[in-house]
């Protein structure tokens, strides 16, 4: 290219030499060892243990590459089958029934009951740095579907249920909940969840969840609920497939209660005179995060919806003890929601208040709630 030339180029488009800066040579002298990761071929003898490694002390490993199982023999001698999650490792970090540290699972009881535990994140409290019913809720959501994933009643074609019940389009929708508060926990502190199921017949099921502080092992909260299955196609409720019986019979607790011996879920009474219920939110729209896998409004949100009805000053009176939850049909995701309270006189004792809750759309109930408080002594 001519000189003449180059001056009709921009400069800013001009060719420049850049010098190559490469890093000064390694100067001579003893240069540090390098670290090789030791990996032991057998598990090492611990010289300091855990309260829960000093109960359970593994024997044996199944599958030992992917390390999915591990039997563990208590003080008394008793074996117990511990289910390890990936990446465990037994020479460390040995699961207990009694001490489950923040993220870890197993299953016990003849893997009937399944056990995680939940870390209270700072964004789950609220001003008073105490989880709130939503909170727990979302917790017991959780570990009700990783229990369902654990023991393989999850297939790939659909969400908590088996390949059959997949393959007739059916799937589990929650009907009643009761949540019975002991003690709410606190910012950081960690949450031991059981859960165990058991059928109730030929259209219904039961879960119940039991809730205890990790570090102290005080009862926090229990809770069951009943289960139908729901067609996909016709949004009705179906009876459970022919193969249930027998697939669940090894995995269902029917014998195991949260809330006492045939403590179960209670219907909601119903309200004599409409005009006893008054609006306090309206229009609400479900959001696009509120919709869950299955295409419906999560019930979570039909929580948080009924709780932000109440009177603002009833949290500083009193506190939140009891919830009974009832999906009566299902949500509409396209049409909005009024959210409407009412006083239950009837019910009441001394020393508490309770409260009637009611979700419309177009004027028909789709969810009905009752709350109960307990009053604080000043």
């Amino acid at each position: 290219m001519t000189r003449s030339a180059m001056t009709a180029i921009p400069s800013y488009m001009r060719a420049t030499r850049v010098e190559s800066r490469m890093p000064p040579p390694p100067q001579p002298g003893p240069q540090p060892p390098t670290r090789r990761r030791h990996v032991p071929k057998t598990i090492p003898k611990l010289a300091s243990r855990s309260r829960a490694q000093k109960l359970f002390h593994p024997v044996r490993l199944s599958n030992v590459f992917s390390r999915t199982s591990l039997t563990c023999r208590s003080s008394a001698g008793a074996e117990v089958k511990v289910v390890l999650q990936e990446g465990f490792d037994p020479a460390t970090n040995i699961q207990s029934h009694e001490s489950l540290q923040s993220g870890e699972w197993g299953l016990f009881e003849d893997d009937k009951v399944y056990g995680e535990t939940f870390k209270v994140r700072s964004y789950e409290v609220g001003a008073d740095g105490k989880a709130s019913i939503p909170t727990l809720a979302r917790i017991m959501q959780e570990c009700a579907t990783n229990h369902a994933l654990r023991v393989g009643l999850c297939s790939e074609d659909g969400y908590c249920v088996d390949a059959t019940m997949a393959s007739q389009k059916l799937i589990w929708m929650l009907t009643k909940m009761r949540i019975r508060i002991d003690e709410y926990p606190v910012w950081g502190s960690a949450i031991e969840t059981s859960t165990f199921f058991g059928l109730g017949g030929k259209i219904t099921a039961r879960r119940d969840w039991i809730l205890t502080d990790a570090k102290t092992g005080s009862r926090l909260a229990g809770s069951t609920s009943t289960w139908v299955l729901v067609s996909t196609e016709t949004r009705k409720i179906a009876r459970f497939p022919s193969h249930m019986a027998e697939t669940y019979k090894d995995k269902s607790c029917g014998d195991k209660w949260a809330l006492g011996v045939g403590q179960t879920t209670q219907k909601i009474p119903d309200v004599e005179q409409e005009a006893n219920f008054y609006k306090t939110l309206t229009g609400l729209r479900p959001r696009f995060t509120d919709i869950d896998m299955n295409d419906h409004i999560n019930n979570v949100i039909y929580i948080e919806w009924i709780l932000e009805a109440l009177p603002k000053n009833i949290w500083q009176e009193a506190k939140l003890s009891e919830v009974d939850l009832e999906w009566c049909s299902e949500g509409d995701v396209n049409v909005l929601i009024d959210s409407e309270i009412s006083v239950d006189h009837t019910n009441a004792v001394d020393g508490e208040t309770l409260f009637l809750h009611r979700l419309t759309q177009n004027g028909k109930a789709v969810f009905r709630a009752r709350t109960r408080f307990q009053h604080v002594a000043n």
